[in-house]
């Protein structure tokens, strides 16, 4: 009858000994699950941030060690020192029915057990909707681990207390007998009642229904009030358990929800500025048609079509003429970069020769020029020289970067445009002797149009429309320039076959 009661007890603190590590196992399991689940996110969208808040929380909950993420062999999270295998001297090893996917180890010289999840990621697949692309295929990726160390030093203290106070009474029941045996019996079920109440706290305090308490406190039975303590936990991981599922879900449809905002919004955005662009365009438009009717009965006046005038009268008319022209250029400029916005400018390319369109630039700003006192020189490399591009749009570039280099220059200057070719590319470039450009509007000179206290020398909405015209042709600009030497802006064109430039020949000077 001893025996059969020491090898009873044996057998049910084996048996308490794989309920509570199971219990410790499935809270390491869900802990894993629930962190390879949020990092396969944050992987993804390469957020170590909140990959290292994800670990921390999962850090704070009940007897875990560390929770870390693995990948490519890098590690996120609070780091073990030491971790080795371990294996229990009593009554056999590890529950196997969870496999390969935890192990008992040594942690710090602690024992816990070790959960290692795989964190997934779908391919071809948004990680942050449940919305797949039809016809996309999908396939799983391991990109990574999700390792949970949960503590069980105190189920393995309190059993290596247990066994060493079992030992302690089969050896006096040996010498004592029956009345030892009933002894010990007692003194082997209190451990269980221990057992119990460490369970309990586990569950946060967690009791028993009235019912099994009722029968519990009837019968005396220890054992029974160890498993519904276990139960009890078991309801207490399985509610944690739904609570965070819930908690995913919510946070799923908070992002569905402001992802749909951001892009009701982004479509207002584009909205507005389209009917800003077309206000632009039309306004513009509408404008300048009575404005160049102004300009030429003002010219005409000027001419004297309708008699002659005084010579005061003359140099209003010249200022009239001169204002209404830089209000034409200045509304020109401006249409031009609304349609540069809104994409409606389209290219008329034909083989044309750059020198014919180089002169009438000069032509046009010949005024200009005489009145700051600049010489243009024009390289011979340009003579003979054919490109295949929209000329009047190619003009407009011309006349744009010689027009500023004019203005930036001092009087009694020089202004140069040389060419060469590179490849299947034309090279054009238009030297000054100016000032240069400010280093701290190199970055955004060509990329945007400078605010107006900021313009020197042109440098506004031109040279934007400039890079837009230029890039439209399959070319690219750019520029030179040291503080104080001038800058030279340079702009490719797609050469004509059969186009060579030679510079043998002496430039030609236009003042």
């Amino acid at each position: 009858m001893i025996l059969c009661r020491v090898l009873l007890t044996a057998y049910l603190i084996s048996q308490a000994r794989y309920a509570l590590l199971e219990i410790a196992l499935q809270h390491g399991v869900s802990v894993a699950s629930g962190v390879a689940k949020e990092a396969a996110i944050y992987l993804h969208a390469g957020d170590g941030g909140a990959l290292e808040q994800l670990l921390r929380e999962a850090n704070k909950q009940p007897d875990v060690i560390a929770a870390t993420v693995e990948r490519d062999g890098r590690t996120w999270g609070r780091e073990i020192s030491r971790i080795e295998g371990f294996h229990p001297r009593w009554f056999g090893g590890m529950p196997n029915a969870f496999g390969d996917a935890a192990r008992l180890v040594k942690a710090d010289d602690h024992r816990a057990i070790e959960t290692r999840t795989p964190i997934v990621i779908h391919q071809s697949s948004d990680v942050l909707s449940d919305q797949t692309a039809p016809g996309l295929s999908l396939e799983p990726r391991i990109v990574g681990h999700a390792v949970v160390i949960v503590s069980v030093e105190r189920i393995f203290a309190q059993m290596d207390a247990l066994v060493a106070r079992s030992i302690g009474v089969w050896a006096l029941l040996l010498g004592a007998g029956l009345l030892a045996g009933w002894l010990i019996s007692g003194m082997m079920v209190s451990p269980l009642k221990q057992l119990a109440d460490s369970a309990r706290v586990w569950t946060g305090g967690v009791d028993q229904t009235p019912s099994d308490s009722s029968a519990l406190a009837t019968h005396r039975d220890e054992i029974r009030s160890l498993w519904g303590s276990l139960t009890a936990m078991k309801h207490a991981l399985d509610r944690k358990t739904h609570e965070v599922a819930r908690l995913q879900g919510s946070f799923d449809d908070a992002v569905r929800l402001h992802t749909a905002d951001l892009q009701d919004m982004n479509r207002r955005l584009s909205d507005i500025i389209a009917l800003k662009n077309d206000l632009l365009l039309q306004v513009s438009h509408e404008v300048k048609t009575p404005l160049t009717a102004l300009a030429s009965l003002v010219s005409n006046l000027y001419d004297g079509v309708t008699g002659e005038f005084a010579p005061r009268q003359r140099k209003y008319l010249a200022q009239v003429m001169a204002t209404t022209n830089q209000i034409k250029h200045l509304l020109t400029t401006l249409l031009e970069f609304a349609m540069a916005e809104t994409g409606r400018i389209h290219l008329d390319r034909r083989v044309v020769d750059i020198n014919v369109l180089v002169e009438s630039a000069l032509d046009v700003l010949q005024p200009f020029q005489e009145g700051r006192g600049i010489s243009c020189v024009v390289s011979e490399s340009l003579l003979g020289v054919r490109v295949v591009a929209d000329p009047d749009r190619v003009q407009q570039v011309l006349l744009n970067l010689i027009h500023n280099a004019i203005k930036a220059s001092s009087p009694g200057s020089t202004v140069v445009i040389d060419a060469r070719t590179e490849g299947s590319d034309l090279t054009i470039s238009v030297r000054d002797s100016g000032p240069g450009v400010r280093p701290s509007e190199r970055a955004t000179l060509l990329r945007q149009p400078l605010p107006s206290e900021s313009r020197r020398h042109g440098g506004g909405v031109g040279l934007y429309i400039c890079r837009y015209l230029v890039e439209l042709h399959g070319g690219r600009i750019w520029f030179e320039s040291e503080v104080g030497n001038g800058a030279t802006f340079y702009f490719t064109l797609p050469a004509s076959e059969g186009t060579a430039v030679s510079s043998q020949s002496p430039n030609r000077t236009y003042r």
